[in-house]
């Protein structure tokens, strides 16, 4: 009883939160029957996931209503099997067989679909901009525009720089690099839905519309010509803080066959995946995550490793951070790492760690926490 008053207050006032919204913008569309719905579904054991969707429900609907347009739930297109994991082939045969049957405007909310017997499952944030992707893929689209609430991609952390500047134009990979290494104001998940397809995407801003934004583009036409950049080589830097190397020394143990696969199993088994691993002929360091979640899995795992692996030395250097210099041609600019070693030598900030390997479009410096900020800020004026 008593949780049954808490649901009913607290849903009275999102129903006068929308009704609020219907009367400010003069549609004649009520809401009674949704949310009769929406209590019996919640008093019958309806999910977590129901109830966090329901608002994005909501508001597609109303969003229809205004634009005079056909509202498609999106419980009916997106799929998702019983353990929550979004099912890409059942989604695409959904999309296909209903949105090339359609004519004019649609709406479709973003953030959940559902199971094939009907429950609700949502993405994790940002699943709206992968309910968008793979709507532009299934309705063949020549773009996918992706409104949010910045001018676009920024070339640096506007936290870190005020006067970061918008990147006109990134292709899918460069995107792929600057959002594992945090730029994350695309989900970076939903580019795979259009690599399919070559759709490319236009990041704008919903308070801005003025402003060109940011075209995200297949590589292969970026590579081509077919589309250029406005700027330098690099096309962005972005930064991950908290990641600590763990340094393992053996006689021959990094030539050793085996030594690396067995080492990779036990990380795994711990969830501690590396951000980066090199080896030398006596010794193996791999850069992990050292977040405040981790730091207990990455302490059994050094456990686990000096038990089988028997190391002569092991150790964990702690207050790391990367930064990642991202851009086609990074590889063939003979100039990059001179000017990024330089400048930071002059700052007096000490590299901890480089990479210049693992990817042709991606450079990677590893720098002492307490130098992140202005590392960031001496890089972006020297290089961008």
């Amino acid at each position: 009883r008593e949780n049954k008053e808490t649901c009913d207050a607290l849903l009275e006032r999102v129903r006068a939160r929308f009704y609020d919204i219907v009367q400010g913008l003069s549609l004649d569309f009520a809401l009674d029957a949704e949310f009769d719905t929406i209590r019996g579904a919640l008093y019958g054991g309806a999910s977590e996931a129901y109830a966090a969707s329901r608002g994005e429900y909501l508001s597609a609907r109303i969003t229809a209503k205004l634009l005079g347009a056909m509202f498609i739930d999106a419980a009916d297109l997106i799929r998702f099997d019983d353990a929550g994991n979004y099912d890409r082939e059942a989604t695409q045969k959904c999309v296909r067989a209903r949105l090339p049957l359609l004519s004019g405007r649609v709406v479709i909310p973003g953030f959940y679909g559902a199971t094939s017997a009907g429950e609700i499952k949502t993405f994790t944030r940002g699943g709206s901009d992968i309910t968008g992707a793979i709507v532009a893929r299934g309705a063949s689209c020549e773009l996918y525009e992706n409104w949010t609430d910045v001018d676009g991609f920024m070339a640096v952390d506007p936290h870190l720089r005020g006067d970061a500047r918008v990147i006109d134009m990134l292709s899918y990979r460069e995107l792929r690099e600057l959002s594992a290494m945090g730029a994350a104001i695309l989900h970076p998940d939903s580019i795979f839905p259009l690599c399919k397809s070559d759709i490319p995407i236009c990041i704008r801003n919903t308070f801005n519309p003025s402003a060109a934004g940011t075209m995200i583009v297949p590589t292969a036409w970026f590579s081509s010509g077919a589309y250029t950049r406005n700027a330098c080589t690099l096309a962005g830097i972005a930064g991950k803080r908290d990641v600590s190397v763990i340094r393992m020394e053996k006689v021959a143990w990094g030539v050793k066959r085996g030594v690396l696969r067995q080492l990779l199993c036990i990380l795994g088994k711990y969830g501690v995946l590396p951000e980066h691993l090199s080896s030398s002929v006596d010794a193996v360091a791999a850069v992990v995550d050292a977040s405040a979640l981790q730091k207990e899995r990455i302490d059994e795992a050094l456990a686990e490793i000096e038990e089988r692996l028997r190391p002569r030395s092991i150790a964990l250097e702690r207050n790391l951070s990367l930064i990642a210099l991202v851009g086609h041609g990074i590889s063939r600019d003979g100039d990059i790492i001179a000017r990024t070693t330089a400048a930071l030598s002059k700052a007096n900030i000490p590299i901890r760690l480089i990479d210049f390997g693992a990817s042709e479009l991606r450079l990677t410096v590893g720098v002492e926490s307490r130098d992140y900020e202005q590392a960031v800020g001496v890089l972006y004026d020297v290089l961008i």
